[in-house]
C-alpha cells in the first residue's frame, strides 16, 4: 500500500475521500449465507491486520462460501497507525460493503489509511504474503581483545629460572651427600681390609 502527500500524513487515521470497485458478477443464491460468510471473514482479516506490528499491518485468509465457493479476502492499514486507528479504519471500510458492493461476487473498499478487498476467486498468493518478515541482522561481534603474548612470555621466563635457581643447588647437595657417603663407605672397607690382613693387638 503506498501513499505520499504535500502534509504530515504519519500515525493519522483518514477515510476520506474512498474509493469503491465491484466485480460485475452477481451472487445469486443464497445471499444471506454469503454475506453472513463474508462478514465472518473480513471481521477475521480485521483482527489479524489491526494487531500486526509497526512494519506490516496487513491479513489475507479465505473461507467457504454457499455452492461450495471459496471467498477470498484482503484487508490493510498503513503501518503507521495504531491498534485502535487500523481497527477503527477496517471497520468503517466493512461497513461500506453492503452501499458499494451489495449481493456482487467482488469488490474493493479503498481510503487514505486502509482498504478491503474481497473476491470469490483468488488474486494473492497466500504463502507470499503470509510469509513472516525477515528478522534484522544481528550486530556483528566484536573481535576479541588481542592477548598480552609479552606478559605471557615474561612470566614464563621468571618461572623457569626460578625454577633453575632451586633445581641447580638441590642437585649439588645431593651430590656432596653422595660423595660423602662413597668417602665413607671406602675408608671403612679399606680399613676392614687392613685389619684382616694385619691383624690388630690387643692392650688387655
Amino acid at each position: 500500500m503506498l501513499r505520499y502527500s504535500n502534509r504530515s500524513i504519519f500515525g493519522t487515521m483518514e477515510t476520506s475521500p474512498g474509493y469503491y470497485m465491484w466485480n460485475r458478477n452477481n451472487v445469486t443464491n443464497n445471499v444471506d449465507q454469503f454475506n453472513q460468510d463474508l462478514r465472518n471473514l473480513t471481521d477475521n482479516l480485521r483482527d489479524r491486520a489491526a494487531n500486526g506490528n509497526s512494519t506490516r499491518k496487513f491479513a489475507v485468509g479465505n473461507a467457504t462460501a454457499p455452492n461450495f465457493q471459496t471467498l477470498f479476502g484482503l484487508v490493510q492499514c498503513t503501518p503507521d497507525l495504531s491498534q485502535q486507528d487500523c481497527n477503527g479504519c477496517l471497520v468503517q471500510a466493512i461497513s461500506r460493503i453492503p452501499e458499494c458492493c451489495n449481493q456482487k461476487q467482488g469488490g474493493r473498499v479503498i481510503f487514505p489509511s486502509c482498504n478491503i478487498r474481497f473476491e470469490v476467486s483468488p488474486f494473492f498468493d497466500a504463502s507470499a504474503y503470509e510469509s513472516p518478515p525477515s528478522p534484522p541482522q544481528s550486530p556483528v561481534s566484536p573481535p576479541p581483545p588481542p592477548t598480552n603474548n609479552t606478559s605471557t612470555k615474561g612470566k614464563d621466563a621468571n618461572s623457569g629460572r626460578i625454577a633453575l635457581i632451586i633445581t641447580i643447588p638441590a642437585v649439588g647437595l645431593a651430590l656432596l651427600i653422595a660423595g660423602i657417603l662413597c668417602i665413607c663407605l671406602r675408608s671403612r672397607r679399606m680399613k676392614k681390609n687392613f685389619e684382616g690382613k694385619f691383624g690388630l693387638l690387643s692392650c688387655d
